[in-house]
């Protein structure tokens, strides 16, 4: 039943982190237990738990992400910890008169890089379609720019909808290609800010079907971010995707 103390959630470049220390006799053995319902109930994009052990003279810290671009064995390999991206712990024996919680918090400020959001990822200006050209037009648009969709925007620039090549390919059936494109377009897209971090891309990404997510700076649309743009930084930063 030992809670954090000292507990204090910071935002570092972004990232939401959870920092907190619990004073313990001595080490005891469902320590990665207790750690692990700690790590449950917080909703951050990392928890650092700083065991303060006064038997033992030292500190443990028992760190967790949930992996959208912080690498917590990363951030403890200076205490000498181990582990992976997502879950790591240091031993520092002989700290009892350390202040460790106070070097880990300025290390994370030196060491965390910033997040990344939607606007480090969009493509900007987005190619658009005009909700008045016909299907034919823009099914023609799309494969000159090899895009297998697009924001539809009216005359005054705003976003109206989406459309993709299924669309495109219902009217095709219907012999419809010299109909105008807003009688095909998904109406009222789901949209982001330039602010959406990672982590809200991902999961958008994973609980639709959607590929393509238009970035909207309060009325005017500024970029698109792609599933396709999500996944090449997934892969280039080695980030793991947080949902299954």
């Amino acid at each position: 039943g030992s809670s954090l103390s000292d507990e204090e959630v910071s935002k570092v470049n972004g990232q939401l982190i959870l920092i907190g220390q619990v004073e313990l006799e001595h080490q005891p053995t469902g320590l990665a237990m207790l750690a692990e319902r700690i790590f449950d109930l917080e909703h951050a994009d990392a928890i650092f738990c700083v065991f303060a052990l006064k038997k033992e003279k030292s500190h443990l810290i028992v760190a967790r992400s949930s992996g959208t671009g912080v690498d917590v064995a990363f951030l403890l390999s200076q205490f000498g910890g181990g582990g992976h991206s997502q879950s790591a712990s240091a031993l520092i024996k002989k700290s009892h008169d350390v202040p460790v919680l106070q070097h880990l918090r300025r290390s994370l400020q030196l060491r965390l890089k910033p997040a990344i959001l939607a606007r480090d990822l969009m493509s900007s200006p987005p190619d658009c379609l005009r909700e008045d050209m016909s299907l034919m037009d823009a099914a023609l648009e799309l494969e000159s720019r090899n895009h297998s969709g697009a924001p539809v925007v009216g005359p005054d620039g705003r976003l109206k909808g989406m459309l993709c090549l299924k669309d495109i390919q219902k009217g095709r059936k219907g012999g419809k290609m010299t109909t105008p494109v807003k009688a095909w377009m998904s109406h009222d897209p789901l949209s982001i800010s330039p602010e959406a971090s990672l982590r809200e891309i991902e999961t958008i990404f994973f609980q639709t079907e959607l590929n393509r997510l238009p970035v909207l700076d309060g009325q005017e649309l500024v970029g698109l971010v792609c599933r396709s743009d999500y996944l090449s930084v997934v892969r280039q930063g080695g980030l793991r995707p947080t949902v299954p």
